[in-house]
């Protein structure tokens, strides 16, 4: 197999991560914070109690909103997400992959391309749902426009030569969409629904405003084009590469029934779940993320001033052999419960980012990769395309190249 090839970017990052120490200047207003306590702390003191922004029907009236901050939306997010984590979703979720999956057997596809697809085909209902045929196609068009992008810029060439859309129009036509159906919830028009828009609409519209409301939920859209495709992608290259693990995985899944697996995927399939951590590990997406400082920032010897960027990366920290033993290898015995030092000592693993705003889906993320992972070893099977060994590609997102076949039903 291939190394994976690194672009230019992130090279001279992990050159001057292993030179220069874990916490340097990239550029005068660009902080790289690569030590993972210090990433933390950062984090938490710029990003607690964040403001929204002033509702549009308040600016324009130069008055004050009420104040607002993207913790209390993320509250009522998490006590949703509580709700959404049963077996009665992962049976949906599985639903709706094989959907996807079967609607796609015996073609010739990117396997890359069908990973992002059916992740966002199968997240957006749990984001908002209920949506007609029309309004599903306007939020999927501005999702997949925003993945064509991510794509073309790992892989240049990779895909079709169809235009890509117009962003901003296809961004625009999403928003009046999500606000269509906050609106009918709120008017008692449209059905209330098991869905992270819900709580939006019954516990907060009357002081987040509905200019507030739809960017809450089209930024909750957003964060699933690119990252949760990349990891999904990340898991058919790991199971096409480790033949020996994909058996492992199989046995495990033809032993568990699907109600088994619905009512509790990690604790049935531990074998599985060692494997998603360890992809998640090796090939965390996005490789680098940079947030603007609101507030001036101690940070070890330097000093950040609002304004000023600082940008983390648990792909570095993840890749440390200070943190990991053999951090290039995949090995997901590192996960075994004897194998894992005390929780003082245990190396830090950040796959779904830095709180406070670490992602609020990591659980049903981690049951998705799951899902898909028992789906390719036992339902279906992926066929790579005949010469050119796929590799990864670290660039934004870690990304498989040359990675085109067939999915076939077992």
């Amino acid at each position: 197999m291939e190394e994976p090839e690194h672009r230019e970017f992130i090279q001279t990052l992990r050159s001057r991560y292993h030179a220069e120490g874990s916490v340097f200047w990239l550029t005068e207003g660009e902080l790289g914070v690569f030590d993972a306590d210090l990433a933390r702390q950062v984090h938490s003191h710029n990003m607690a109690d964040r403001p929204l922004g002033d509702r549009l029907s308040d600016v324009l009236r130069r008055r004050d909103s009420t104040r607002m901050t993207w913790d209390q939306v993320r509250a009522a997010w998490l006590g949703q997400v509580r709700a959404l984590s049963g077996a009665a979703t992962t049976a949906a979720l599985d639903e709706r992959m094989r959907a996807v999956l079967d609607a796609r057997l015996d073609r010739d596809v990117d396997l890359v391309w069908l990973a992002h697809e059916m992740i966002t085909r199968v997240t957006v209902p749990l984001i908002i749902s209920g949506l007609s045929a029309r309004a599903g196609s306007v939020i999927h068009a501005d999702l997949i426009g925003k993945i064509r992008h991510l794509l073309v810029t790992a892989e240049p060439g990779h895909l079709d030569n169809s235009p890509l859309p117009t962003p901003a129009l296809t961004q625009m036509r999403a928003g009046f969409a999500v606000r269509r159906e906050i609106r009918g919830r709120a008017r008692g028009s449209r059905p209330s629904r098991l869905d992270l828009t819900e709580p939006i609409v019954r516990d907060l519209l009357p002081d987040l405003g509905m200019d507030r409301a739809v960017d809450a939920v089209t930024s909750m859209l957003t964060a699933i084009a690119g990252p949760p495709g990349s990891a999904a992608a990340s898991v058919i290259y790991e199971l096409h590469r480790q033949s020996d693990w994909a058996r492992l995985l199989r046995k495990e899944h033809l032993e568990l029934s699907d109600e088994e697996f619905h009512t509790s995927p990690t604790r049935s399939a531990p074998t599985t779940h060692r494997f998603v951590k360890e992809v998640l590990r090796l090939w965390s997406p996005p490789v680098m993320l940079a947030r603007v400082a609101h507030r001036e920032t101690e940070v070890g010897e330097h000093v950040l001033h609002p304004g000023q960027l600082y940008l983390l990366s648990a792909f570095l920290i993840h890749h440390d052999p200070k943190h990991w033993p053999d951090p290039e290898a995949f090995d997901p015995d590192r996960w075994l419960p004897e194998a894992s030092p005390s929780p003082r000592e245990r190396p830090p693993y950040i796959p779904f980012g830095w709180a406070p705003t670490s992602c609020i889906g990591a659980s049903l993320g981690t049951t998705q990769l799951m899902l898909l992972c028992r789906l390719l070893t036992t339902r279906y099977a992926v066929a790579p395309e005949a010469g050119g060994e796929p590799r990864m590609m670290v660039a934004a997102v870690p990304t498989p190249i040359r990675f085109r076949g067939r999915i076939t039903q077992v």
